[in-house]
């Protein structure tokens, strides 16, 4: 006798297979909330390497004026 592939209505509670779309939530909340923490800390090492490259350019400008 085949099984039947379907869970029968008295059985929805205790059949574990699948992924429910509460679990599918949880997961695409966690990708969202590293992406925006890679994110920022990518843009503050951005900006803090053009801060020192923008003290450096005007450093040198300064150095070369004066003299």
């Amino acid at each position: 006798m085949e099984r039947n592939r379907f869970a029968s209505p008295g059985n929805l509670g205790t059949d574990q297979r699948g992924i429910t779309g509460l679990e599918t939530a949880i997961v695409l909340i966690a990708f969202v909330v590293v992406a925006s923490v890679f994110a920022f800390a990518v843009l503050s090492t951005g900006l803090l390497s053009s801060e020192k490259s923008k003290e450096t350019v005007l450093g040198g400008l300064e150095e070369t004026s004066s003299t």
